[in-house]
């Protein structure tokens, strides 16, 4: 898979079939997510609830946060289940956002294995560097395989 940061805080993920993006429209291709439900599209598999989505792309569990809701409720938490990599709006004190804290806890909740926050407009890379300095800070894009997850723990990914 080939994920791609795009500007205003979007994400493209890019595999064999299709191209999805993460961001305020949900797509797979050229077909627009409406809503909460279940999809099947080009063989990627998509959850969507009223505050996450859960794609199975190349063999990944990928989590998306659609907002910056600070504790899941417990059904929604159980649909997103254990995820490789979670991608999450991040703000800083009196913005929108999930705070770093909160960030890590919900990705300790999932069990992610990869941690992508998520740039909201008031926020920097630097920002974010800042906000996380154990983060890595990776060039777009980025080529991953799944044996280049982390066994055990996680990684935090700030893309440039």
């Amino acid at each position: 898979m080939q994920i791609t940061a795009r500007e205003s805080g979007q994400f493209e993920l890019k595999v064999r079939d299709a191209v999805v993006l993460l961001g305020t429209n949900l797509s797979i291709g050229d077909y627009v997510l409406p809503g909460p439900g279940e999809y099947e599209i080009a063989g990627i598999m998509a959850e969507v609830t009223a505050h996450t989505v859960r794609f199975v792309v190349d063999d990944f569990q990928v989590g998306f946060l659609r907002s910056a809701i600070q504790k899941l409720p417990d059904q929604e938490l159980e649909q997103v289940g254990n995820v490789d990599i979670l991608f999450a709006p991040v703000g800083f004190e009196g913005s929108s956002g999930l705070t770093p804290k909160e960030l890590i806890s919900l990705a300790n909740q999932v069990e992610a294995r990869l941690i992508v926050p998520i740039k909201m407009q008031e926020n920097t890379k630097e920002g974010l560097q800042a906000a996380f300095p154990q983060a890595e800070v990776i060039s777009s894009p980025l080529k991953i395989t799944r044996s280049q997850l982390p066994e055990e723990g996680s990684r935090i990914l700030v893309f440039d």
